[in-house]
């Protein structure tokens, strides 16, 4: 069973790693994106909670749109970027220019082959393939002449020219993250659409999870720093303790904020059946916050004594309700 679950853990880590070497984005202002079958817009135009255009990978073949989660600017994040000459099967070449982190899909095997492959792998092994396929995104800088891109309706455009270009100055770039399908058209000048990566939502809720615990550990030291009645401090055994629970708190306050951001509708859903749930049951529900407060407060009060147990011996002391 150890091996078992070892074997789990190092795919699931494997996995996890090819999926976030993808997770960001670089679009520069101006940049044109389709939207709709016919409509385009520049990115510093998209809303959050807009349609755009994507690429169900299971039908390839049918128009398919996504929900924009969420649309950041990186304020002068770089100044360099790549210039890309694309030459499609048929039709003119154009240039596209973007941040040296943007991903695009290279044609081969896997490309043609997903489709029916995810059609056929079974339901629970899907997002493993997912993954295992999508690790042949490759990164705009690591790009070569001669490489292949997957383009609209499995047109295929070939990287005739490619050139590492810097800016006088950082420049602003944006990172896209969409909800279900994670793929958007880019179009170069000649009006090639180019199939890129988004920004993962799971990468913005970890990154928000991860800034919540780090600050909830700062506060866990800090608060046990003022509590403490040492002249040196808390001993580090307090401050690990302090730090321990402050990260775990935070943590959990974290993932709240992100649930209510990605699925807004949960939490309100949730509080709504306790409201109900509080109403129909009134009584129990007094008898049991009543119950664990009275348990709670006891509990706090025998922790801060030196002796539990005289303590207890007292609190449950028959005679001591009638002053002996």
């Amino acid at each position: 069973m150890f091996k078992k679950n070892l074997k789990t853990f190092i795919l699931f880590i494997t996995f996890s790693f090819l999926s976030f070497q993808k997770s960001f984005s670089d679009i520069l202002p101006g940049s044109v994106l389709q939207i709709g079958k016919d409509t385009y817009s520049n990115v510093e135009n998209l809303k959050i909670g807009e349609l755009i255009a994507t690429k169900n990978e299971k039908s390839p073949e049918e128009f398919t749109q996504t929900e924009i989660f969420d649309v950041l600017t990186l304020k002068k994040y770089s100044d360099k970027a790549v210039i890309i000459e694309l030459t499609p099967e048929e039709g003119n070449a154009g240039l596209l220019i973007v941040g040296c982190n943007q991903y695009f899909e290279r044609q081969n095997a896997f490309t043609k082959l997903k489709p029916k492959l995810l059609k056929t792998v079974k339901k629970g092994k899907e997002k493993a393939l997912k993954i295992l396929c999508n690790a042949v995104w490759v990164k705009a800088e690591d790009l070569k002449v001669g490489d292949e891109l997957v383009g609209k309706d499995g047109q295929t455009l070939r990287v005739t020219k490619f050139k590492p270009f810097e800016f006088k100055e950082k420049q602003n770039f944006y990172e896209i993250s969409l909800k279900d399908h994670h793929m958007y058209y880019l179009l170069d000048t000649a009006g090639n659409h180019i199939l890129t990566h988004n920004i993962e939502p799971f990468t913005i809720c970890a990154l928000i999870v991860a800034g919540c615990s780090l600050v909830g550990g700062g506060c866990g030291v800090a608060y046990k720093y003022m509590r403490s009645r040492r002249e040196n401090g808390p001993t580090k055994k307090e401050i690990a303790i302090g730090m321990f629970w402050g990260c775990l708190i935070g943590a959990v306050v974290g993932a709240v904020i992100s649930v209510y951001i990605y699925c807004p509708t949960i939490i309100p859903d949730t509080y709504n059946y306790l409201i109900n749930f509080i109403e129909v049951h009134k009584s129990g529900s007094a008898i049991l916050t009543g119950t664990v407060s009275g348990i709670t407060i006891i509990g706090y009060e025998a922790f801060l004594t030196e002796d539990q147990c005289k303590y207890m011996a007292k609190l449950f002391n028959p005679l001591s309700n009638f002053g002996n």
